[in-house]
């Protein structure tokens, strides 16, 4: 799909909604980021993963990532020779 079809389809704020449900910063850029695929495969993968989760929320309602902190900075500093502790 080209961007003027998107931006017709207000795409972007179907994206800003899907944002509004995340917790960290990366799937947050991640969500705001995501296109439409035109590979069969590739959207067939993508179904899959999306059927995965909604299982798992099936079996366990109360699942949450929680407990998960972002590491980036701490990734970063290690990148440029810092020492983790």
């Amino acid at each position: 799909m080209n961007e003027k079809t998107l931006s017709k389809l207000e795409y972007n704020k179907i994206l800003a909604q899907l944002a509004e449900h995340t917790r960290f910063p990366v799937s947050r850029d991640q969500a705001l980021n995501l296109r439409p695929t035109h590979e069969s495969y590739e959207a067939m993968r993508l179904l899959a993963e999306t059927d995965e989760a909604r299982e798992l929320l099936r079996l366990n309602p109360l699942f949450s990532l929680g407990g998960l902190w972002v590491i980036r900075p701490a990734l970063h500093h290690a990148e440029i020779g810092g020492v983790l502790s």
